[in-house]
């Protein structure tokens, strides 16, 4: 039996709809540890670091210099076992015993406790500080470790039924902090999507948020230009079109037609050309648009459809090996990942089980990120597959109610920054709490940026250094 096509991608024909103000209300202006196995995620971290930790009954202190109380560890448990059971553990400080860098955890009992961690100072080995925990269970585990002075956070999670394997993770967290980059992403406000900047820290802390555009509609997909001077956005404006604007916010320029319904754009890799999507019609939901994969010069000449009346196919990107990838309903009710040549020749489907979008080159177009729930359950996680198709990986492992999806790659491809959510229904509700990660692109240290995005088309974007 197929599955219903009801999430963020389809959601995404309803939000096109929405956001093209076409049915309904018209918008209102206005890591995974390398020794655990398993998926990491990461709770909401402030913008600025922490104040202090604070030990409670669930909170557990560690000190780095005597007395700091630097980082912050807090552990929740969740079980099928015993009828279904769950919460979060008991802390055990040490320090009456002269235990300052480590502690323990009970969950059932406090004479039984389940978990010993602790967090080591590298930084004169590898500027990194080390957690170490070892945890004799086997029930759901959420680890969370905060420095609570840079604001820098990892989780460590295990499945439920799963025996906990150690933990010895010696790039935990870093000493220091210094810029790692600065990324675009789209953030709900009143109740319609706007397009900010924000700056991320070594720690992959988010800083600064602040509003690239000053229009009034509904701002949508942010593109980097190559040089990372300017940026292509979907503007909702007499229909939708691709805009372009200077990273400053100065220098707007509509590049579509008047009035139309111009979706998705991406620059091609040597910063002369666009792709992007046309629609048919404005878009109704529930049911997908026919649509037109589309290139066209920077200044908007030179116009022209090389993959031309299918269904849904939208999100189209370019690669450094002039190949376009993008997701498509063409062939049947599921979602699935297409490549092509850049004339629309050699077209081919890469992915084929459940519902897969959202596809990301890597910077050296080896390698394909995409969402999919193809583990059933709703799930949403983030996989990652060769140019060809071949090796799929999984490298995010969230459980519902948690979800992860639209990604990009940073330029030097040592970071995916990509979309977090809670309750987003696959990333389709607009109302969900989202935020914007990043990780490593083998899945690991998967890091909250602190920084609350849309909960549909979060659209996290490295600018390209």
């Amino acid at each position: 039996m197929r599955r219903q096509l009801h999430w963020r991608w389809v959601g995404l024909v309803s939000a096109l709809a929405l956001l093209l103000g076409v049915w309904g209300a018209a918008p209102v202006p206005a890591a995974r540890d390398p020794g655990s196995g398993g998926g990491a995620f990461v709770t909401k971290i402030s913008n600025a670091p922490p104040g202090p930790c604070v030990p409670s009954a669930t909170t557990l202190c560690i000190d780095d210099l005597a007395g700091d109380g630097r980082f912050e560890v807090k552990v929740h448990y969740q079980t099928t076992q015993g009828g279904g059971l769950s919460g979060d553990g008991h802390a055990i400080a040490l320090a009456r015993l002269g235990v300052t860098h480590g502690g323990l955890f009970w969950f059932f009992g406090a004479d039984n406790p389940e978990m010993l961690i602790k967090v080591i100072n590298a930084c004169g080995l590898n500027q990194k500080f080390w957690i170490f925990y070892s945890a004799v269970t086997n029930v759901g585990l959420t680890v969370t470790v905060t420095d609570t002075q840079t604001g820098g956070s990892v989780v460590y999670t295990n499945r439920d039924l799963t025996a906990a394997a150690p933990v010895q993770d010696t790039s935990a967290l870093p000493c220091g902090s210094g810029t790692a980059g600065r990324m675009a992403f789209v953030s709900r406000q009143s109740s319609v999507n706007r397009i900010y900047l924000m700056d991320v820290n070594a720690s992959g802390v988010g800083s600064n948020p602040s509003r690239l555009t000053n229009d009034e509609e509904p701002e949508n997909y942010p593109s980097w230009s190559p040089d990372g001077k300017r940026l292509l956005y979907q503007r909702d404006f007499n229909g939708s079109a691709i805009y372009v604007i200077n990273a400053d916010g100065t220098g707007q320029q509509r590049l579509s037609p008047t009035p139309g319904f111009d979706v998705t754009p991406s620059w091609s890799p040597d910063g002369t050309r666009i792709v992007y999507v046309r629609l048919h019609a404005a878009p109704q939901p529930n049911m997908p648009p026919r649509t037109d994969i589309r290139i066209m010069n920077v200044d908007g000449t030179g116009d022209h459809a090389i993959l031309a009346n299918t269904v849904f196919s939208v999100e189209p990107r370019w690669s450094v090996n002039d190949q376009l990838v993008f997701m498509s309903l063409m062939n049947g009710s599921e979602l699935q990942i297409y490549v092509m040549n850049v004339d629309g020749t050699h077209l081919r489907q890469l992915t084929s089980a459940a519902n897969n979008g959202d596809p990301v080159w890597s910077p050296d177009g080896t390698r394909i990120t995409f969402g999919s729930d193809r583990e059933g359950g709703n799930r949403l996680n983030i996989f990652v597959m060769n140019a060809d198709g071949s090796q799929q990986k999984q490298l995010t492992h969230f459980e519902v109610p948690y979800e992860a999806g639209d990604t990009n790659w940073s330029s030097d491809g040592k970071k995916i920054a990509f979309e977090y959510d809670i309750n987003g229904m696959k990333q389709s509700d607009p109302n969900a709490y989202a935020e914007v990660w990043t990780m490593n692109p083998d899945g690991s240290r998967e890091t909250s940026t602190g920084v609350q995005c849309s909960g549909v088309g979060c659209a996290p974007r490295w600018q390209p250094k």
